[in-house]
């Protein structure tokens, strides 16, 4: 069970910004430590996640949440601390943090919304518009309303 810094609400399960406590003999104890904020897509998307240790599994969607909170930001940028960006690249140097390991939940999410759709179509876009000089601009302006 767990309960708020107040101790006013019980709930089952932890949510971002409660303090976690557990019960004891003689009451509730304060186990002085919050939950992290991690993105709600990241939730529905790792949900398959296994790198065989709980702790990497949560560790992985921590820093995917970052990450993707700030795509085009380094590492230290996107991680917002020195404590989450050591726990970012802990997770890059471990074993069993592997590139099919990290992409398989992925892919099977992809897989299950697109077998909910009727036609889905994968299409690859490469093209690439630039529009920093003045003159490009104007161009744009008649292509790009």
């Amino acid at each position: 069970m767990f309960y708020t810094s107040l101790g006013l609400v019980l709930a089952d399960r932890a949510y971002p910004g409660m303090v976690v406590g557990r019960q004891t003999g003689t009451g509730w104890r304060n186990e002085s430590r919050t939950t992290p904020m991690v993105a709600p897509w990241v939730v529905d998307e790792m949900t398959t996640a296994d790198l065989k240790d709980q702790r990497l599994n949560n560790r992985l969607r921590e820093v995917l949440s970052q990450l993707g909170g700030h795509p085009t930001a380094s590492i230290p940028a996107a991680c917002g601390g020195h404590a989450e960006m050591t726990g970012a690249y802990r997770l890059f140097d471990n074993e069993k943090a592997t590139f099919k390991a990290i992409l398989q939940p992925h892919m099977e999410a992809t897989r299950q919304r697109i077998a909910q759709q009727p036609v889905v179509l994968l299409v690859q876009d490469t093209s690439e518009i630039d529009v920093t000089r003045p003159e490009q601009q104007d161009a744009c302006h008649s292509v790009c309303p």
